[in-house]
């Protein structure tokens, strides 16, 4: 088997399930019937953040074959293919709208990143690119508003309450710490897919996505009930979040995109047309979402998760936690892609080291909250739908991301150590 279909993301969501549960029966006192047990009960445990990432997917897609967006995606393309540096400023934009919600970012980077693509549609270089810069700026958002562990930490009443504290956002993601994170980090990814060389032999083994034409209207009326239906969704949504009765969340971003799709498509017939031709783009979400919450299932019914971070922190130090929590979260990452639930597995083995250490609580959240995301770069999980949309392999981009994930390593360790020594 050739190595590079090693790479491709079903193939390798099936060969993690696999190496888990080999490793879960060798290494911890589970059984294969219990393995097999939370195998098969982890499966459907992600179901429903699938769902949700299908709709962010869609939406994105049928959002931005809207006419009006449509222009404005050419014409930021057109603007930032004309920029010195294009790759650089793709990085700042898809992780400024990142760091103000994950999701948003995810989909909003990769369109950006396509439409500048298309732009130069001989370049394959460029759009192997353009594609790392999106992923890239990605990284940064659970350092920002939509951050699992920061925002669960500040929730009174929380699981970790009694041993924790309620720790506020001015102590995590408004901490000193967090913000030379996010300086650095940027700068880093930023210079790093604007400068790392990328070797043209080795992009590209599917075929170069075709142009695309602008959007079409249907003859039909000027609009029908998807217009007043959106903007109506649009409205009431709004007015939740701003009187407090409703936070920024996944599903509000997605209630808001449903809006807006509806107003801006106009009528039904553009909109149905737009959802038919951007349900293509949700195929590796639905086949590989389950497969990543059974393996998340093994590995926390088996143990296994404990076991790697309680080695990795085994022997840590005052000065040397913080990187250490950083670099085990990074580790536990690759097996546990979901935020929320590596935070559960993981806050169990950090909390009492950090407290045996006089460590800054806070700063070890951050420091959790970083690793899970900075080796997303390595982890095909969360590049499906931005592979989806600019129909880039996962083998080319692992190539260049992989270097990415090297530099932003070195550079936050060494910010983490800075702060803890």
């Amino acid at each position: 088997m050739p190595i590079a279909h090693l790479f491709q993301p079903l193939l390798l969501a099936c060969l993690l399930n696999l190496l888990v549960g080999l490793a879960a029966w060798v290494l911890t006192p589970s059984g294969p019937v219990a393995i097999l047990n939370s195998w098969s009960q982890g499966f459907g445990s992600l179901m429903g953040f699938a769902m949700q990432m299908v709709l962010m997917l869609l939406l994105g897609h049928v959002l931005a074959s809207a006419t009006w967006v449509y222009a404005r995606l050419q014409a930021l393309a057109r603007w930032l293919s004309l920029q010195r540096g294009t790759a650089f400023w793709i990085v700042v934009l898809s992780a400024a709208i990142s760091w103000l919600h994950w999701g948003l970012g995810l989909v909003a980077g990769a369109l950006i990143a396509r439409e500048v693509a298309r732009s130069q549609p001989n370049n394959s270089v460029a759009r192997l690119r353009y594609t790392a810069a999106a992923y890239a700026g990605f990284i940064v958002w659970h350092g920002g508003w939509s951050g699992s562990a920061p925002l669960v930490v500040a929730t009174p009443k929380h699981n970790w309450a009694s041993s924790l504290g309620v720790i506020p956002v001015s102590e995590t993601l408004l901490s000193p710490l967090n913000l030379c994170l996010l300086l650095g980090i940027i700068l880093t990814a930023a210079l790093s897919v604007q400068f790392l060389p990328v070797k043209a032999g080795q992009l590209m083994s599917a075929a170069a996505e075709p142009e695309q034409s602008p959007p079409v209207a249907p003859q039909a009326r000027s609009w029908d009930y998807v217009l007043p239906t959106g903007w109506l969704m649009v409205i009431l949504t709004a007015c939740l979040l701003l009187s407090g009765q409703q936070s920024l969340n996944l599903n509000t971003v997605i209630l808001l995109l449903f809006g807006l799709s509806f107003a801006l498509h106009r009528h039904s017939t553009a909109l149905q047309q737009a959802v038919s031709e951007g349900l293509g783009e949700t195929a590796g979400v639905v086949l590989q979402f389950p497969l990543y919450g059974a393996l998340m299932g093994m590995m926390q019914d088996s143990g296994l998760a404990v076991m790697l971070s309680e080695q990795l922190l085994t022997v840590a130090t005052p000065a040397t936690f913080l990187p250490l929590a950083f670099l085990s979260a990074g580790v536990l990452n690759f097996l546990v892609p979901s935020g929320g639930g590596q935070w559960a597995v993981q806050a169990p083995v950090l909390i009492p080291v950090a407290q045996s250490l006089q460590a800054d609580m806070g700063q070890m959240v951050i420091a959790f909250a970083w690793g899970d995301t900075w080796t997303n770069l390595i982890q095909p999980f969360w590049a499906l739908p931005l592979l989806a949309i600019t129909r880039v392999q996962a083998l080319d981009l692992l190539r260049l991301s992989s270097k990415v994930c090297l530099l932003t390593g070195i550079v936050a360790s060494l910010i983490f150590y800075g702060f803890g020594a």
